[in-house]
């Protein structure tokens, strides 16, 4: 066969009216998980004040909430509040800054100097920065996804944007001052036998004139030399509950 044949066979096998269906299934697709659903519903806050005192009853909260929702708020959590309030200055610095002089700092390779200051079981916190968007309706500050983390710890600032999916629709989680947003991981979800839930995230475009800033702390667990498979932990195994999950590899590099 010569390139002419070649090129009409490619011409006769192309379907113009499954591709424009394909297109239009991709954009009602697109439009569906745009969609922003209002909702009174809230993510629960946990109290920690009086956790010394307290601690069982903060601990069945935990549970509850991790095995509800996947998503909590720790409120007076003791962390200062100038301190927060400089992690995020701090991360709005940084981003507002001269091209020019950001540029110097990137990089796709981890730079063995922050490997040796950072603990190796957390994998160098993430600082999203989302500026403001003038069309909010055409797309997403992140797309729905879910962690495949042990555990996520999230700081926000006053701007409102992350959403769960919860009940089949989204719920706004909304800021508290000082707040710490946490949320299972696909980890922890496997060695508690499905009984602790990763869930659905996104954040939606900022409509604020200010950017929104959210500092991610993702728990990735311990690396070793060997990589070993990971499953459901025997003790929460029984003939009532079995094993529903199967076992997985923790790739600490690759979270």
């Amino acid at each position: 066969m010569d390139i002419s044949d070649a090129s009409m066979q490619t011409v006769v096998e192309y379907d113009r009216a499954k591709e424009l269906k394909a297109f239009d299934d991709m954009k009602a697709e697109l439009a569906e998980e745009l969609t922003i659903h209002r909702t009174k519903l809230q993510v629960p806050d946990i109290d920690l004040d009086g956790i010394r005192d307290n601690n069982e009853d903060i601990v069945d909260q935990v549970r509850a909430a991790s095995q509800t929702w996947g998503f909590f708020q720790f409120i007076n959590r003791g962390v200062p509040l100038n301190l927060i309030q400089e992690m995020i200055e701090g991360v709005h610095k940084f981003n507002e800054q001269d091209v020019e002089v950001k540029k110097q700092f990137y990089t796709r390779l981890k730079p063995e100097y922050l490997k040796d200051m950072i603990c190796f079981n957390l994998y160098l916190i993430v600082c999203n920065y989302y500026p403001h968007c003038p069309q909010p309706e055409l797309t997403l500050g992140a797309r729905r996804h879910s962690d495949p983390s042990f555990l996520t710890i999230l700081l926000q600032d006053q701007i409102c944007g992350l959403q769960v999916f919860h009940e089949n629709q989204w719920i706004d989680v909304h800021p508290i001052s000082g707040d710490l947003v946490v949320n299972i991981g696909g980890f922890l979800q496997v060695i508690s036998n499905n009984k602790l839930k990763s869930v659905d995230h996104r954040v939606v475009a900022n409509v604020r004139a200010t950017a929104r800033v959210a500092v991610a702390c993702f728990f990735t667990g311990h690396a070793t030399e060997v990589q070993k498979p990971f499953g459901p932990i025997k003790e929460l195994q029984s003939k009532c509950f079995p094993s529903i999950l199967k076992k997985i590899h923790l790739f600490t590099e690759n979270f």
